[in-house]
């Protein structure tokens, strides 16, 4: 596939930061290793191991720069792709209209599953049951649509996915193909539709034919859905989750992220696992639980058996769609990295640009409560604990520090970031606990790191 001349443009990093000599050296060994890649008949493995804090993403930066290829960085989930694609805009800021690399965000298109609710009917003669369905995260959606434009367009960029966006192919949602009209599907696969109907129900005749035992009522159920969706897909071009359903009946597209890569760039990019010792094995837990999930639909009369071939990338294919150069990232990276790396393909990064490998501790004994007189053991007063802190945040707060305390319940949490802001002068004080929804975490952490908020309890 010929390649863009937009693609050969320079991945020049615009920052005022400057790496240390030890991070200067472990940066040029990383790109001395990917630069040893052979022919990309077999991708060229490097592993990158450095203590959190080390700079790993900052050399990752400069590493791209240096090598000047397309990346996409795999993440275990999306609160830490969002991270990174933060930070990584601001060393790669792309200019609108221009051939400038741009960081984009790949992630899923739904923000949560609501599931199916049951409830006994009002008559009492029965159970009502509720469909779940899918929340839809539009800016998500929207900065997914954006990074693939990007990549169908040859033009340079810098990907952050999240391993199941990476290993899962283009499906629409049920508000997606319910506002499908018929002129719009009839121009995906013009003329097609009748054959795939027909192949539809070709499969499930001879499924039926085979003489299998199965229970009598998931085989009518599957008869009703197969009519159903055939009929569908005949006279509008679509039914209800066509992709994860009848994939295997449509005709061969690119429909996962690594293909449309290999397409635009053939196998001059890099793919880089960020906390490779949870990125990789979520590569078997995703494909483990989606065979789960659709033995079951299968048995339930849900699924034709061929709807095997519609599930995520298994980790084979995985390496066989990889580029020329894989980079492992990780804190404590697993035996499978070192392996594929060899002993000659780790580059080890134990320096903190910050010099601090021991901080300074105070630990401070405070007196128990008072006796209460009725023989149980006395209790830390919590009224000398809050003057503690309180004094301690406002010195810092003074100083230009922030404060984070931890606490070992979320009441206590709570009531301590209240009450902050009343005993000490200007401070903004905010609490977060595991009880929280992920975008409400993810809100006051970014507040923190901003400075909106001077406590987080």
């Amino acid at each position: 596939v010929a390649r863009s001349a937009c693609c050969q443009v320079d991945y020049q990093l615009r920052t005022d930061l400057v790496m240390t000599d030890c991070q200067k050296t472990t940066c040029d060994s990383v790109v001395k290793k990917l630069a040893q890649a052979g022919d990309g008949s077999q991708p060229n493995f490097v592993t990158l191991k450095g203590v959190n804090g080390c700079g790993k993403t900052f050399i990752l930066a400069n590493v791209i720069a240096q090598v000047s290829q397309p990346c996409v960085i795999l993440f275990p989930n999306k609160l830490i792709a969002r991270q990174a694609f933060e930070a990584l805009q601001k060393f790669f800021p792309s200019d609108p209209g221009s051939c400038s690399p741009s960081v984009e965000l790949f992630t899923s298109g739904c923000r949560e599953f609501v599931p199916g609710t049951e409830r006994v009917s009002e008559n009492g003669a029965g159970y009502e049951v509720g469909r779940g369905h899918m929340v839809k995260d539009w800016e998500a959606s929207m900065l997914r649509d954006r990074a693939m434009q990007r990549v169908l367009s040859q033009k340079p960029c810098v990907i952050c996915a999240t391993v199941g966006a990476w290993v899962c192919g283009e499906q629409c949602t049920p508000a997606d193909e319910d506002q499908q009209c018929d002129s719009d599907a009839s121009q995906v696969y013009p003329n097609s539709w009748a054959d795939i109907a027909n192949a539809i129900r070709a499969e499930h005749e001879s499924t039926c034919s085979t003489g299998v035992e199965a229970d009598p009522i998931a085989v009518e159920r599957l008869r009703r859905v197969v009519m159903a969706d055939t009929a569908k897909i005949k006279r509008r071009g679509r039914c209800l989750s066509m992709k994860a359903k009848y994939g295997h009946h449509m005709p061969s597209h690119s429909a996962t992220l690594p293909d449309l890569m290999n397409k635009a760039y053939g196998s001059d990019w890099i793919l880089c696992f960020d906390e490779s010792h949870r990125s990789l094995p979520s590569l078997r837990v995703l494909r483990a639980g989606g065979l789960t999930k659709l033995k079951g639909l299968i048995d339930d009369g849900l699924r034709l058996p061929g709807a095997e071939g519609n599930l995520l990338l298994s980790e084979s294919k995985v390496w066989e769609q990889s580029p020329r150069n894989v980079l492992f990232m990780s804190a404590t990276p697993g035996a499978e990295e070192i392996e594929k790396s060899g002993v000659d393909g780790v580059v080890n990064l134990v320096h903190r640009p910050t010099h601090i490998v021991n901080p300074d501790i105070d630990l401070r004994l405070l007196e128990p409560g008072r006796d209460r007189g009725d023989g149980r053991k006395r209790k830390v007063d919590l009224k000398q604990v809050f003057i503690e802190i309180t004094e301690e945040v406002q010195r810092g707060y003074d100083e230009g520090y922030q404060v984070l305390i931890a606490f070992a319940d979320t009441r206590t949490a709570k009531i301590f970031a209240e009450r902050i802001p009343h005993h000490c002068r200007s401070v903004k004080a905010d609490f977060i606990a595991g009880c929280q929804s992920q975008d409400e975490r993810q809100t006051k952490i970014r507040d923190f790191r901003e400075g909106k908020t001077h406590v987080l309890c």
